[in-house]
């Protein structure tokens, strides 16, 4: 995150994912990225689609879970862009798509984000970050 980033509090009962859990996650996508089972850019672009604001191109930057029910929350930066600025928040799951999923559904055109080889390494220093944290 850039250090002016306001990053905005966990909505109520909400949980954030523990280090241990997200290094899971990594170390999960990133055997089947190396098995060619899916992409990075397909899995890690996610596009957001609320049916009030205008739809935006992100990624997760972490999620979370709510106590009380199955809602899973992720924090999305949008990808910015001369339209809008790019900002933190939590969205629920339901509202967001994969790069995959949103190209099929929503039949949109995605112009811009990193290539698959530099999201790979961005997820390898992730995860490598996650193996330190969780030790």
């Amino acid at each position: 995150m850039v250090a002016n980033d306001v990053v905005p509090a966990l909505p109520p009962n909400a949980v954030a994912e523990t280090n241990r859990e997200t290094l899971a996650r990594l170390q999960h996508d990133l055997a089947w990225i190396d098995l060619q089972l899916q992409t990075a850019t397909d899995e890690y672009r996610m596009y957001v689609y609320d049916g009030l604001e205008q739809p935006y191109w992100g990624y997760c930057v972490e999620s979370a879970r709510v106590d009380s029910s199955r809602d899973i929350l992720v924090l999305m930066r949008s990808s910015g862009s001369r339209a809008r600025a790019s900002t933190l928040r939590w969205i629920p799951m339901s509202k967001v798509y994969t790069r995959k999923h949103a190209l099929l559904l929503y039949e949109v055109v995605d112009t811009e984000g990193p290539a698959e080889d530099v999201m790979i390494k961005i997820l390898q220093v992730f995860r490598d970050v996650f193996e330190y944290a969780v030790e």
